[in-house]
């Protein structure tokens, strides 16, 4: 609740009380009747009316409209006072439970003045005297309580001091039975104890000897059993070794009288038209391939794979590579063909043998390498070749891998003779054989010339080597060149 200004009666003045009271909770409110040294028996703070309770203390709040029950002489009646619209009714007729709007007359509207002063002390003097008696009658039996609790008291002590008694005596007798029950303990605890020690020292011996005994046992058993592991393993040994020897001769013997069929394992054929020699560096061919297979005792034809260099081209044959160019790194192709298993053959007495018999699997073919080389020119000549037309233009000429060595014939015309080796060549030696083999070499000087290979591209680490004379042979002499 706000601060508010209160207005109401004091039975001890006999007067409304005035303004100048300021309530700010309802707590305030029995502090205002101390205060004011009387009974406040009503106050009215705004629109709410406050009555005091029975008990003289608690303040029943009445909201606007609402009737309270007002305490007069020890019995209740309904709506003897009510606040409505801002003013307080008295009830006229007990127990009226009709609003003033709605039966105007049976109400008054009160004021502090209009409640007497005696009606005011009678209130007051019933509730003092209800309360004298209350508490007079609360002191009485709170007297013959207390002199009865004392004497409940006194009579419990007796009680229990008679108990103490009694039970300080049994104590005691337990405290010398205990005692005499520890003397008996220790006694019979050192006889155990002796009896133990006696005991420790007799089965100390015991299993000292048991020890002994286990010791010897064990390595008789470990003897036994390496005696006896040995004996099995030879056993076994002579076992496996007899087994394997009465397999050989059996099988020894049953070959030589029913030998298992013979199966031949499947085989694959790779060939071409193109030949694999000859061919120089720059050369481009084609080169037509074919897989022959041959099944033989194995299973029916499966795929089958043509690979160049390692890489599948084909998987068909016939099969035909296109514009390859020959280079000094060879071109290998292979192929291989997979194979269904083979079935079973009857040995010699016409009994299914499946020994040797061949499983499903692949085969490879024989390999087909084309590698390119470069070319020897070699020729007696009327001038020095001097480019690669007139070098490829000699009449002699031989590819580098075909031997290293070989014959320039001189014939009885020409005055020249040269030898164009490729990269990769040398000249060892040049022995003329119709000069009593006369080594020539030094008179082949070596110079450098460049040649095209097959496809028209210059080679620049070719090597002339070139021996003049003044006349001619008069019969051919047999230059024999060897290289490397």
């Amino acid at each position: 609740m706000s601060a508010v200004t209160v207005a109401g009666f004091d039975n001890r003045s006999n007067e409304p009380l005035d303004a100048k009271y300021i309530v700010t909770d309802l707590a305030a409110l029995s502090t205002l009747r101390f205060y004011h040294q009387g009974m406040v028996r009503w106050v009215q703070a705004e629109n709410w009316f406050y009555v005091l309770s029975n008990d003289l203390i608690t303040w029943k709040q009445l909201p606007k409209g609402k009737g309270v029950q007002k305490w007069v002489a020890g019995s209740y009646n309904e709506f003897d006072l009510v606040l409505y619209n801002g003013k307080i009714y008295e009830s006229q007729i007990n127990n009226n439970n009709v609003l003033p709007d709605t039966d105007a007359d049976k109400w008054v509207i009160i004021t502090g003045d209009a409640i007497t002063i005696d009606e005011v002390n009678s209130v007051v003097a019933d509730a003092v005297n209800n309360l004298l008696t209350a508490l007079a009658n609360e002191a009485t039996n709170r007297v013959n309580g207390d002199a009865a609790l004392q004497s409940n008291i006194n009579a419990e002590v007796t009680t229990r001091s008679a108990a103490d008694a009694t039970l300080q005596a049994n104590i005691d007798s337990n405290t010398t039975a205990i005692a005499t029950e520890a003397t008996n303990r220790a006694n019979g605890d050192a006889t155990l104890q002796t009896n133990i020690n006696a005991e420790a020292t007799t089965r100390l011996a015991a299993d000292t000897v048991l020890q002994t005994n286990i010791d010897n046992n064990a390595t008789a058993i470990a003897s036994e059993v390496t005696n006896r592991t040995n004996a099995i393993a030879d056993e076994a040994t002579n076992r496996v070794n007899g087994d394997a020897a009465l397999q050989t001769q059996l099988s020894a013997l049953s070959s030589a009288l029913i030998p298992h069929p013979t199966y031949t394992t499947p085989t694959a054929v790779l060939s071409s038209t193109q030949s694999t020699s000859g061919l120089e560096v720059g050369q481009t061919v084609n080169i037509p391939l074919t897989v022959a297979f041959n099944q033989n005792d194995g299973g029916a034809q499966g795929a089958m794979s043509v690979k160049k260099d390692g890489t599948q081209i084909a998987t068909a044959s016939p099969y035909t590579d296109s514009a390859v160019v020959m280079a000094l790194t060879a071109k290998v192709y292979q192929a291989n063909v997979a194979y269904a298993q083979g079935p079973i053959k009857n040995n010699i007495i016409g009994v299914p043998d499946a020994t040797g018999r061949i499983a499903a699997s692949s085969v490879n073919s024989n390999s087909l390498s084309y590698q390119g080389y470069y070319k020897i020119f070699y020729d007696a000549v009327a001038a020095f070749p001097t480019n690669s037309a007139t070098a490829r233009a000699l009449t002699n000429s031989r590819f580098s891998n075909s031997g290293n060595t070989f014959t320039l014939n001189t014939g009885t015309v020409q005055t020249k003779f040269c030898l164009i080796l490729p990269p990769g060549k040398t000249l060892v030696s040049v022995i003329d054989q119709d000069a009593l083999n006369l080594d020539i070499t030094s008179q082949y000087v070596a110079s450098s010339i460049t040649v095209n290979d097959a496809a028209g591209n210059s080679v620049t680490t070719y090597t002339i080597y070139a021996m003049s004379q003044s006349i001619p042979y008069t019969a051919s002499h047999r230059h024999n060149i060897t290289i490397a």
